[in-house]
């Protein structure tokens, strides 16, 4: 019995709670909740698809003076590849990368440059400008990683002084390249028929050692002394040659001439070679015979 009255009254309990919320109920107050849950969800899921497509860059070709940029990008891989794609140049560089932020680019008119990432695009500018130790920096790109560009400039350009005096520069440049590659020489000699021949300003010591016996052209030819930058000289005595190497050239030729006295007295100075300059004392003509 006391099992029954309990429900009953539990029944009746909850039949007031529903008809009271039913009283209560508002369609008008329900339809705006239901939107607002509705605009909640959009905005978490565009907040959510915005974060994924955040990332941005700045490339920058000093050579050239030229700029690539990205944003909306899905990765910092992704944002730099596209960024090194719009600027196209060999020396292309990333230069500054973030998510959601803003990032800038400051060139000055020698062609030094700044950047700076930042929350805040005034801040990102003044920084940028601050990192820029050139004169007359100015900004050329100012993005958003989230919505885009907001300022973008063509970087200033060389003037013609500029040009001529790299070009003078590279030129220099590879000189010196060509002068470091290119110092070796040799001298080669055949002592069946006593012929000797020589090689300079060659990129290596296989090099000058071949070419000098491939000049000689005997097919007892042998190398007899090679060197870089340096001096070489040749003597002949009693059949045999003898070969000198220095920095200076006198004691080039009193290294070759000791060397050669070990084969006999009075030995014959042939040639005096700079392995980069080439010919310093020709050979000595044969005597003439006189009849």
């Amino acid at each position: 019995m006391s099992m029954i009255f309990t429900w009953s009254i539990s029944l009746r309990l909850n039949s007031y709670q529903l008809e009271t919320e039913m009283s209560s109920f508002d369609p008008v107050a329900a339809q705006q909740a239901a939107t607002a849950r509705m605009r909640a969800d959009d905005a978490g899921r565009a907040f959510l698809y915005n974060r994924a497509r955040s990332f941005g860059a700045i490339a920058y070709s000093p050579s050239i003076r030229r700029t690539g940029c990205s944003w909306e990008q899905t990765s910092v891989a992704e944002a730099r590849r596209v960024a090194l794609h719009w600027c196209s140049a060999a020396d292309a560089r990333i230069v500054v990368e973030g998510q959601l932020t803003y990032l800038a680019l400051a060139v000055a008119l020698d062609g030094r440059y700044g950047w700076a990432a930042d929350s805040r695009s005034r801040r990102a500018e003044r920084t940028a400008l601050r990192y820029c130790e050139g004169p007359s920096p100015r900004i050329v790109v100012l993005l958003d990683t989230l919505r885009g560009l907001i300022t973008l400039e063509d970087p200033p350009q060389k003037s013609k002084e500029q040009f001529a005096q790299e070009a003078r520069e590279a030129h220099e440049a590879a000189y010196e390249i060509f002068l470091q590659r290119t110092g070796w020489g040799a001298i080669a000699c055949s002592r069946a028929t006593m012929r000797f021949s020589y090689s300079q300003n060659q990129d290596g010591a296989e090099s000058a050692v071949r070419e000098a016996i491939r000049n000689c052209n005997q097919p007892d030819a042998v190398a007899l002394i090679s060197g870089y930058d340096s001096y070489l000289a040749v003597v002949r005595c009693s059949g045999n040659f003898a070969g000198g190497r220095s920095n200076d050239p006198d004691k080039a030729e009193q290294l070759a001439l000791a060397e050669g006295a070990q084969f006999g007295p009075s030995p014959e100075p042939l040639l005096l070679l700079h392995t980069r300059q080439g010919v310093i004392k020709p050979p000595q003509p044969p005597p003439r015979l006189t009849l």
